[in-house]
């Protein structure tokens, strides 16, 4: 079921999102790889929006990255 959700989840961030956004902490409180997951736990991030430059400011962001695999 997550396969399916996982897959779905990237084909619509792909083809319908056209906003971009750039950002930048003030502070990288910790950061971890482990199973070949990357953890980022940021404090006061600015995030702003490319298109609109429209601005956001979020206390605490935390962003898990891993390899993703395209099966053909």
């Amino acid at each position: 079921m997550m396969n399916i959700f996982d897959h779905s989840f990237a084909r619509t961030l792909k083809t319908r999102v056209k906003t971009k956004y750039a950002f930048q902490s003030q502070k990288l409180r910790t950061y971890r790889f482990c199973d070949n997951v990357w953890t980022f736990v940021l404090q006061d991030v600015h995030f702003r929006d490319q298109i609109y430059k429209t601005t956001l400011n979020i206390p605490d962001v935390r962003i898990v990255a891993c390899d993703s695999l395209e099966k053909s």
